[in-house]
């Protein structure tokens, strides 16, 4: 048993992509959730107790639409406290970049519309 507990805290992991989150999870069965920025709903970080006393955190990048609060949602679990809020940060930003380049790809398209039904 201590065996595989090692292997499945060895397996955890996640990245920042340019346009989304991936998390990775599990030795036996591996989850690995990709996570565009757009899609984020909220970012809510969490410690047990276990995971105070050695300063650690999990960071859960809820989507719109997932199955359910925590049910299939991306988590990089037992990680640096610090890090961890740095990290919802990080993700906030980006999320708050992609939406900023939504709207204006929507606008740039509503406009090239609007000129062409002008002509």
């Amino acid at each position: 048993m201590p065996v595989a507990a090692h292997l499945k805290w060895a397996n955890l992991g996640y990245a920042l992509g340019e346009d989304h989150f991936v998390a990775r999870e599990g030795f036996w069965t591996r989850r690995t959730r990709v996570v565009p920025y757009y899609r984020v709903q909220t970012l809510v970080g969490s410690a047990t107790v276990f995971q105070r006393r050695r300063h650690l955190a999990t960071l859960v990048v809820d989507t719109a639409g997932s199955q359910g609060f925590g049910a299939t949602d991306a988590r990089a679990l037992d990680i640096d406290a610090d890090r961890a809020d740095r990290l919802r940060e990080e993700v906030e930003a980006r999320f708050r970049t992609s939406l900023a380049e939504t709207r204006t790809a929507r606008r740039n398209r509503r406009s090239g519309r609007d000129a062409a039904a002008a002509d």
